[in-house]
């Protein structure tokens, strides 16, 4: 291997601060710093076998996933809408009496979707 010497350029200082200019590089110093590296990239590490009992069956896992959450979603929203509409149906009545059975349906939704959200987090135990 041959080495050859550069000429180096005199530090120029900074006509305001009188600090040492910085150095500007070269396309051609980034390219040459980049392939004479002379250490190899270290080999990937290899992923660490799973256990043997890890494995899910093979009736585990030809069965289709099921989304959980889509049963309790689907339920928040027809609830959501239905109280709306009870909302509006107090608005177009414009009496007080009316707001008894809409409250008593908002509960009742109300403790459906929360029997659900119990249910949904029961599921992962």
């Amino acid at each position: 291997m041959v080495l050859q010497a550069k000429p180096v350029n005199p530090t120029r200082r900074s006509p305001r601060s009188g600090a040492p200019a910085p150095r500007t590089r070269r396309r051609g110093d980034a390219r040459r710093a980049a392939g004479s590296s002379r250490r190899p990239a270290p080999p990937p590490n290899p992923e660490p076998a799973p256990l043997p009992s890890a494995r899910p069956s093979s009736a585990e896992t030809s069965a289709p996933l099921q989304d959980r959450g889509v049963r309790v979603l689907l339920v928040f929203t027809a609830a959501v809408l239905i109280m709306v509409a009870a909302a509006t149906l107090v608005g177009a009545v414009g009496q007080w009496w009316v707001l008894a059975p809409v409250m008593l349906v908002d509960f009742i939704l109300t403790f459906i979707v929360l029997v659900l959200f119990v249910e949904l987090l029961g599921e992962g135990a």
